[in-house]
């Protein structure tokens, strides 16, 4: 039996082919769009949550070594490292590093997170100026982003401990950090220790001519 195809039902199988290629070519350059516009978008938030991420945990770094250099005792944290984690003796703090899309902070100047000045904080504006004991921090978190070229940026955050003095007595206080065991970690979940020794008068002069008196405190990474 053969089957006979009038004209008009050709014209309308045709048309159907090409409204699903319509709707089908529609469809990939929605997605493409979406794709386009869509990746910069989530790609910025994460940036974001990674930046909050880093903020947030140095200022829980900064609150528990206050706390310990204040009270005595020792304090353990877990600390979930988004990047490397440098205690530095030499520098007197305490160094992270994350890459991200987004700077977060300035790019020309490191700026205070904790902290309304960067007064005695070596390559700083105001490293000259002189803290005052009582109601300036000892404990600065600082921050700044250094443009990378594909990558986006290296964001890079200090926890600074710097000499506060008493303008009345011209004693000054000065927490020292000490590093015991590993001092670096490349990332990861890692374990911070902060213990801290008895006060000392040091041997050097505060930086207004009187007794300094430092305090150790001991750091570990596990």
């Amino acid at each position: 039996m053969r089957l006979l195809f009038n004209g008009k039902s050709k014209g309308k199988a045709q048309t159907e082919v090409i409204s699903a290629l319509l709707i089908v070519g529609i469809t990939v350059a929605a997605v493409s769009v979406a794709y386009l516009w869509g990746v910069p978008i989530i790609q910025k938030g994460q940036s974001t949550n990674q930046i909050q991420e880093a903020e947030v945990m140095m200022n829980l770094i900064e609150k528990s070594v206050s706390e310990v250099a204040q009270n005595g005792g020792q304090k353990s944290i877990v600390l979930n490292l988004q990047g490397p984690l440098e205690i530095s003796e030499e520098d007197n703090m305490i160094k992270y590093t994350i890459i991200s899309k987004k700077a977060g902070v300035a790019r020309t100047e490191w700026v205070p997170l904790n902290e309304d000045d960067t007064f005695g904080i070596a390559g700083t504006d105001q490293n000259q100026s002189i803290p005052v004991y009582g109601s300036d921090k000892d404990a600065v978190i600082i921050a700044r982003a250094n443009v990378l070229e594909d990558t986006g940026f290296s964001v890079n955050y200090n926890l600074v401990l710097r000499e506060v003095d008493d303008f009345n007595t011209r004693e000054g206080r000065k927490t020292l950090i000490v590093a015991t065991g590993n001092n670096k970690a490349a990332g990861g979940t890692v374990k911070m220790l902060i213990k801290r020794d008895s006060p000392v008068v040091s041997q050097k002069q505060s930086l207004l001519g009187s007794k300094l008196i430092t305090t150790n405190i001991l750091i570990s990474l596990s």
